[in-house]
C-alpha cells in the first residue's frame, strides 16, 4: 500500500489570487512550508497540500518539484472553511486504498477533533504553535474537550509548545 502525506492548510486569503501573487499563491501556508521541507528531504514520498479556495469553481491541482498543491472550491465548506464535502469525500476514498497520513496545524479546533471521525483510517499528525486550551466551562469547549479525549488514541503524533497543551 502506497503512503501519501497530505498537509491540510487554512483557506486561501481572500485578498490573494493566482493573478496578483503567482509565485506564492499555492505555496503560501505553514502546511506548504512543511510539505516542501519533507519533499526536499525525502523526494520519493508522495506529498501534497490541500486547502479550500475562495476563488475557484472547480478543484485545481498544481505540481511543483514533485509536490502537489490541491485547492478545492469554497462552496460546500464547513468548520471555518477548512474542509469541504468534496475534500472529505476524497480523503475518505484515499484512506481506503493508501496509507494516508494527514498533517494539521492545530489541536483545539473542531477540524482536529473531527478528522478521526471523518477519515477514520488515516493516521493523523497534529502540530500546535500556540494558544490556550478551550474553556471547559462553556458548551463548545466542553464538546471539543470530550471529542479530543475520545479520539486521542487515533492521533499518531502531537507536537506542542506549552505546558497547558501538554496537560490538555
Amino acid at each position: 500500500m502506497q503512503t501519501k502525506i497530505i498537509h491540510l492548510a487554512a483557506p486561501t486569503d481572500k485578498r490573494l489570487t493566482p493573478e496578483n501573487s503567482p509565485g506564492s499563491y499555492y505555496q503560501h501556508s505553514w502546511a506548504a512550508t512543511i510539505a516542501r521541507r519533507i519533499k526536499q528531504r525525502y523526494p520519493d514520498l508522495d506529498v501534497e497540500t490541500w486547502r479550500t479556495d475562495w476563488h475557484l469553481e472547480s478543484v485545481s491541482t498544481v505540481e511543483e518539484k514533485g509536490l502537489y498543491y490541491r485547492h478545492f472550491p469554497m462552496h460546500g465548506s464547513f468548520l471555518n472553511h477548512m474542509l469541504s464535502y468534496r475534500m472529505c469525500k476524497e480523503l475518505w476514498q484515499l484512506s481506503k486504498t493508501q496509507n494516508l497520513i494527514l498533517h494539521y496545524h492545530d489541536i483545539y479546533d473542531l477540524v482536529a477533533v473531527l478528522l478521526p471521525i471523518i477519515v477514520p483510517k488515516a493516521k493523523i499528525v497534529l502540530f500546535h504553535h500556540g494558544g490556550i486550551p478551550p474553556n471547559s466551562g462553556d458548551i463548545k469547549g466542553n464538546v471539543r474537550n470530550r471529542l479530543f479525549r475520545f479520539n486521542s488514541n487515533k492521533y499518531r503524533y502531537i507536537s506542542y509548545l506549552n505546558k497547558a497543551t501538554q496537560t490538555y
